[in-house]
């Protein structure tokens, strides 16, 4: 595989691993449908690793078959294949937790999206990151300035806090970026 950009928000593949690319991300965004800039924050996360993981995966391969070399018990080889086992295993992770993220995001659209069509009468605040779920199980109550002030306080606090996780997910990916390169 060659050389690829991996950090910043152009992360691209260069050369013939562009097609590839392509179309690892052209499936999984067919497969995911993320909306909004959230869940497309989220799904960039999710294809960098799937992407990573497999670069991996080609390298370990190559290092399996070379002939008369078990990476298991060659020294020299055991080493590299420990590290690279280690990038697959942090780059899985990191694909897991952001399918987890975006199946939460993903989760709380639909459910607004349902409340919104069969309970319009309940006020939903428009973040994205507010768990409708919860909001659903509460009887409705009228609403004066000071509840929609805390509302308002609670929605961007937990805009900061999905900010910060996503921010802490990117962190993690240029780290392992970086010590895979």
């Amino acid at each position: 595989m060659e050389k690829t950009t991996t950090s910043g928000p152009n992360f691209i593949p260069t050369g013939p691993d562009q097609q590839l690319f392509d179309t690892l991300r052209n499936e999984l965004r067919a497969e995911i449908a993320p909306q909004g800039v959230l869940e497309e924050e989220v799904f960039r996360i999710l294809v960098q690793a799937a992407w990573n993981r497999r670069r991996v995966q080609v390298l370990l391969d190559g290092l399996r078959q070379k002939p008369d070399v078990d990476p298991l018990v060659d020294p020299a080889s055991a080493k590299q294949h420990d590290r690279l086992t280690q990038y697959e295993t942090r780059y899985e992770r990191a694909f897991y937790k952001a399918m987890k993220e975006l199946g939460a995001l993903q989760t709380t659209r639909a459910l607004r999206d349902r409340a919104r069509a069969t309970q319009p009468e309940v006020e939903l605040p428009a973040s994205p990151v507010v768990d409708a779920a919860r909001i659903l199980r509460r009887p409705p109550k009228p609403i004066d300035a000071t509840d929609r002030a805390i509302q308002q306080i609670e929605q961007e606090a937990l805009a900061l806090m999905v900010r910060s996780r996503i921010r802490r997910l990117e962190t993690e990916a240029a780290a392992l970026d970086a010590v895979a390169s």
